[in-house]
């Protein structure tokens, strides 16, 4: 009996320290309304990301908007072989064109061990020099003779051999080629298949060798392949911990995407790297383009390839490229490129390949006449507005008798693309302004003191009063954009609102 008593009461003791430690109920229902408040608070915080990361097309671009800088000769383009016809040459001119890089092929040079043929570069250079056409010269391909797998390897223990046509090819045109670059796209197997290692071995001794002939030559590197659609080269990084790249005139790269945001971060992440291991040279972009037939994922229409062309080269020149070369000149033959390529490939011209001019040309050709001898003038601009002036892309080019260049596209943060109406301060404007359709290269008079501007560019041109009065852009404010912040503003609010109501009957609860 004793012994069962005794349970009774262990039994009793028990229920009534769970009692004691178990929550009350006014204090549990506080705990879930604390749960609650602390869920609403992060929906109300998180959401307005939320909402960006559903809309935004990407990060904003964002230009300089104090620092001029001088704009020389700054359009190049791709020639894939060598031009022998007057009729190229002029439409070459006719385009623009002041840089051509060009192949200058180990294999079609000295064609047998210690023979050379420099006889068909001689006229190509002589021809550059005679339409004022630099020239950046692209030293590449091992020759038949070494009894490789291909031309796009070169083993270490045949590096004595490359040197050799390097000394003579650089000797030769040191005075007429203006700049100097390193093999293509090494990182590919299309160029390179063979030990990454064994090109940046190839590239420091050249690197060296070309500075050994002339230090004031001008070498550029390491051509990696495009940067762009969200992927960077990881190679470049690499050349930097080996010190290969601390010699180097400039860095250059090949960009190629859909679209030119892309263009943007991609420099970004070059001159971050480049910042990063101290480097102070020039970035040139060497090969830029798009194709308009074929298979590519970054093949576009006629008429935004016209478009690509204007806000690429605004871009590159914005974030101080030095010079961009575009990929390329005219369209190809078939048996002007390797049978095996893609299709995208043959396409990738400013003109078709019987010299006829795509609308990428025209865009092209009045870039080149208004901004590739010019001052950048971000300084000159004033955006007037909220939301939308800082969503329009706005660039201003100065020639020294005082021609000047607006370029401008709108390219909102929150939506994919939208329009907005900019009034234009003609106060400071001494005449008329033309206004130029980069599809077609024609223009007319803006009788208007605004436009609409959109996700294509505007291309305006006119004479300022004075050579450093600026221009006052008056941007009229987006509805979509201002409805977009006030939801997002909403949501927040709206959250604190329902902490506050929520809180309130808890507070109640305790008098």
């Amino acid at each position: 009996m004793g012994s069962f008593e005794e349970l009774i009461k262990l039994r009793d003791a028990t229920k009534k320290s769970m009692a004691t430690e178990s929550l009350p109920r006014k204090e549990l229902q506080v705990k879930k309304s604390g749960v609650a408040i602390l869920a609403i608070i992060l929906v109300g915080l998180i959401s307005p990301f939320i909402i960006l990361n559903l809309t935004v097309k990407g990060p904003p671009l964002v230009f300089p908007e104090k620092e001029r800088h001088v704009l020389e000769d700054f359009c190049g383009a791709g020639v894939v072989n060598i031009v022998e016809d007057e009729r190229e040459f002029n439409n070459l001119t006719k385009l623009g064109v002041h840089w051509v890089r060009t192949s200058f092929p180990w294999i079609s040079i000295e064609w047998n061990n210690d023979q050379y043929d420099y006889s068909v570069y001689d006229d190509y250079v002589a021809n550059c020099t005679k339409y004022n056409m630099k020239i950046i010269a692209l030293l590449l391909c091992s020759p038949t003779w070494l009894n490789l797998s291909g031309w796009n390897y070169l083993p270490p223990k045949y590096i004595d051999h490359w040197l050799e046509f390097v000394n003579k090819t650089v000797r030769r045109y040191k005075d007429t080629v203006a700049a100097w670059d390193i093999w293509n796209e090494p990182e590919t197997k299309r160029y390179w298949d063979g030990p990454i290692e064994d090109y940046y071995y190839l590239f420091g001794r050249t690197v060296n060798l070309i500075h050994d002939i002339d230090p004031n030559l001008y070498v550029m590197g390491p051509s990696l392949a495009s940067a762009g659609s969200g992927w960077f080269p990881p190679n470049l990084e690499d050349m930097f911990k080996l010190g290969i790249l601390q010699h180097l005139d400039a860095i250059d790269m090949h960009i190629y995407n859909y679209d030119p945001d892309m263009t943007y971060q991609a420099i970004k992440q070059y001159v971050t790297l480049g910042n990063k291991y101290g480097f102070k040279g020039d970035y040139v972009i060497s090969e830029m383009g798009n194709p308009t037939q074929g298979a590519y994922p970054f093949v576009v229409s006629m008429e935004k390839l016209a478009e690509n062309v204007i806000k690429n080269l605004v871009i590159a020149s914005a974030l101080q490229i030095k010079t961009c070369v575009w990929f390329c000149s005219r369209d190809l033959k078939a048996y002007e490129t390797e049978y095996y390529l893609p299709d995208s490939e043959l396409w990738f011209g400013l003109s078709y390949n019987n010299l006829t001019w795509k609308k990428g040309a025209h865009a092209f050709s009045l870039f080149s006449k208004f901004c590739s001898n010019s001052t950048y003038c971000p300084d000159l601009i004033i955006k007037e507005g909220g939301i939308s002036a800082t969503d329009l892309m706005a660039s201003l080019y100065r020639q020294e008798d005082g021609t000047s260049t607006l370029i401008m596209w709108y390219a909102p943060t929150l939506y994919e693309s939208g329009t907005v109406k900019v009034n234009l301060d003609l106060s400071a404007i001494g005449g008329s302004i033309l206004i130029h359709d980069i599809y077609t290269g024609t223009n007319r008079t803006l009788d208007e003191n605004f436009v609409v501007v959109g996700d294509a560019p505007i291309f305006l041109t006119f004479q300022p009063k004075q050579i450093n009065d600026s221009i006052t852009l008056q941007v009229q404010e987006s509805i979509l954009a201002v409805v977009l912040y006030i939801s997002m503003i909403g949501m927040f609010i709206a959250s604190i609102s329902l902490v506050v109501v929520i809180r309130k009957p808890n507070k109640a609860s305790k008098i």
